[in-house]
């Protein structure tokens, strides 16, 4: 395949492509927590077809999204401060305002509604970036390795080494239901999950910082502008070798299931961390591969919708997850993942409709214009939608 250096308004689409599919596996891997199938603090076992349907999520969705994600937010950063500067404001002073508004819409989101939010460490872990964006780029992608090495051997020394008490996985939860056990979560997310979430916080700094780093990378040395033909040369190979690393890494996980009587993650978690990167990287190429074709732009048009909405998706996922399947299912977490597949799939259809529906009139969604709103200001109106900003990166890069 011979690729051509793409123009700015199809490398913003293929961004925002990115950045829907990344959506939408989030969620698939998010739901059964919202739902209380995978309690906080509880080991899960999964039995018959579920443990089926739950090694399928562990090898093509867990941990394979939300690198996805945070390599798209350390590109956007870059081009968040770039902008900044070339408009003369002090971009770290802006940057900081930007992290906050972040911060507040993840503790709203982290106390009210669900423990598993990610926007807080996205908030706290990205100001960390602010030491490196004016490094060269071959420092960054050193530190971004190297942080990565060391997540993975401490995650391998605590599970291999400082190996903790067995823990007897639970194959029936109990019974949950978001909206009457809500005074009874509110209460467990204030004083247990939430502190202990950020009691972890340096430690999965280990693990986002790098993929941040790695987006940094890629958007600051311009790669995604020079998809030419040695780059058409380059991504086939990158495709299947991470195709191909991923497989030989899911070999350990197949083998734990096939051996295990009751399938859980706890024992694998390290492969799941590393085979996730590789197949994260897959998908990745796999899509900006397609998107070089205009039959695969247009089939993957759909998918850059819901990714310029993606904080508002994001935490409407939750919003009816957790409060609207509560008002239809008495007891939620009692719910099996094949159902959980096609809750997940048909809700995710309907928010690719309703974004366009709301980008044919506004530019961008309307968590999106809280976020910028804080960042810069109260003075400018609600924006109608103009071909121009067409070419505005999408929210949550």
């Amino acid at each position: 395949m011979n690729l051509m250096p793409i123009s700015k308004t199809d490398r913003v689409q293929l961004l925002d492509i990115c950045r829907g599919f990344a959506i939408l596996g989030i969620f698939l891997v998010n739901a059964p927590s919202m739902l209380g199938m995978q309690p906080a603090n509880v080991v899960r076992g999964y039995e018959g077809f579920d443990s089926v349907m739950k090694l399928g999520f562990d090898l093509l969705a867990t941990n394979k999204f939300y690198p996805i994600f945070a390599l798209l937010f350390g590109a956007g950063f870059w081009l968040f401060i770039s902008r900044a500067e070339a408009k003369g404001n002090n971009a770290p002073r802006v940057y900081l305002r930007r992290s906050a508004v972040l911060l507040g819409f993840g503790l709203l989101h982290g106390l009210l509604l669900w423990e598993g939010d990610v926007l807080e460490f996205y908030a706290v872990h990205g100001l960390a970036m602010l030491l490196f964006y004016k490094r060269k780029p071959k420092t960054i992608l050193i530190w971004a390795m190297s942080l990565m090495v060391t997540f993975w051997l401490v995650v391998g020394i605590v599970t291999y080494v400082i190996v903790p008490s067995a823990t007897a996985a639970v194959t029936v939860p109990e019974s949950y239901n978001a909206i009457s056990d809500y005074a009874a979560e509110f209460v467990a997310r204030a004083t247990i999950y939430l502190p202990e979430k950020w009691a972890t916080t340096v430690i999965f700094l280990l693990d986002t910082l790098p993929l941040f780093l790695f987006g940094l990378f890629v958007a600051k040395t311009g790669l995604l502008q020079r998809l030419d033909a040695q780059a058409g040369r380059l991504l086939p190979r990158v495709q299947w070798i991470s195709l191909a690393s991923s497989v030989l890494l899911s070999i350990p996980i197949v083998v734990h299931y096939a051996t295990e009587p009751v399938y859980t993650s706890s024992g694998i978690i390290l492969f799941l961390f590393i085979q996730g990167k590789a197949l994260a990287l897959f998908y990745v190429v796999s899509l900006i591969r397609l998107h070089a074709s205009a039959r695969g732009k247009k089939l993957l048009s759909p998918l850059s919708y819901a990714g310029r909405m993606a904080l508002t998706n994001y935490v409407m996922h939750t919003v009816v997850t957790m409060l609207g399947v509560a008002l239809f299912v008495e007891n939620t977490a009692a719910l099996h993942l094949w159902q959980v597949l096609f809750y997940c799939l048909g809700v995710y259809a309907v928010q690719v409709v309703l974004s366009r529906i709301w980008l044919a009139r506004f530019s961008q969604g309307p968590l999106e214009w809280l976020w910028r709103k804080g960042t810069y200001g109260w003075k400018t109106k609600f924006k109608q939608v103009r071909s121009a900003d067409r070419t505005e990166p999408g929210a949550l890069p």
